[in-house]
């Protein structure tokens, strides 16, 4: 008997807020399942790396120095000569990756976006359950302790109009 009130009290944790905690749930998980793509890709190195400043030569190179030694990434998008932002693995400086705010911005909406909804289908939830149980009860006043009996208004109002 002492498992049955204990599914009770999980159930009833989750009961009266529809969809929104398997919705929320499916978003936790697809958010998480983006983070692990975006710690095993390569632009990785844009959160974890070193960021170094780097210059552009006119052969499509980009020269970056490190702890004192220069090292060259190919770039053949790019042949002006101009200022730029190199990540560096700081274990093994050679591998290194040009800075791309695109990418950054993706990686961040793709885990953090199903994150906030995540969030946002258990608030929904919550405030759903908790609209649910004040219609249940008969107004938000007798779910709050806000509302006054009928009794008592009346004896207010007659003490207010006949002060003694």
């Amino acid at each position: 008997m002492g498992d049955d009130a204990a599914v009770e009290r999980r159930s009833s944790r989750w009961q009266g807020m529809g969809a929104f905690p398997g919705l929320g749930v499916a978003f936790l998980v697809l958010s998480i399942a983006f983070l692990g793509a975006a710690a095993l890709s390569p632009t990785s190195l844009q959160w974890t790396g070193t960021a170094v400043h780097a210059t552009y030569s006119k052969d499509g190179t980009v020269r970056y120095t490190y702890h004192g030694s220069t090292y060259l990434l190919a770039d053949p998008t790019v042949a002006t000569f101009h200022e730029t932002t190199v990540f560096v693995d700081p274990n093994n400086p050679a591998n290194a990756i040009l800075d791309n705010p695109f990418n950054r911005v993706l990686d961040a909406v793709s885990v953090g976006g199903p994150l906030v909804l995540a969030v946002l289908c258990f608030a929904l939830g919550v405030r759903r359950r908790r609209r649910r149980r004040v219609k249940a009860v008969g107004g938000a006043g007798a779910l709050t302790g806000q509302a006054m009996d009928d009794d008592l208004i009346k004896w207010l109002r007659e003490r207010q109009q006949n002060p003694t």
